[in-house]
């Protein structure tokens, strides 16, 4: 059994004649025009189920850690620059200026040879 609450609203003169035409046109009451309308805007702005969104990725000709290594590899790119030179063969990883690193995480360093 659905439950009902009963809430109130504001409505502008325009608004409420507008809908008591459209109820009348209908035969419907004002209620029942506005759950309609409100059933219509929350299906129409759902959010979308994780099922809906499986395989969105599959048409794009990118790996999503090559897409995801190079939007990350901007943060580090002086402005206007592009910080890619070129991509790595092994996904996941990225070039960098002959450096390579790790996607998400900052190039390492050249270490001074020891003595």
């Amino acid at each position: 059994m659905m439950t009902h609450m009963r809430t109130i609203i504001d409505l502008p003169a325009p608004q409420l004649e507008a809908l008591d035409a459209l109820c009348a046109r209908e035969g419907i009451s004002r209620a029942e025009a506005i759950r309609r309308a409100v059933a219509a805007h929350l299906e129409a702005h759902r959010a979308a189920a994780p099922d809906e969104a499986w395989g969105l990725w599959r048409g794009r000709g990118l790996d999503g850690l090559v897409y995801q290594a190079q939007l990350r590899a901007e943060w580090d790119a002086p402005a206007g620059a592009n910080a890619l030179i070129g991509q790595s063969a092994m996904p996941g990883r990225i070039r960098r200026k002959g450096v390579r690193a790790r996607a998400g995480r900052p190039a390492a360093t050249p270490r001074k040879k020891r003595r």
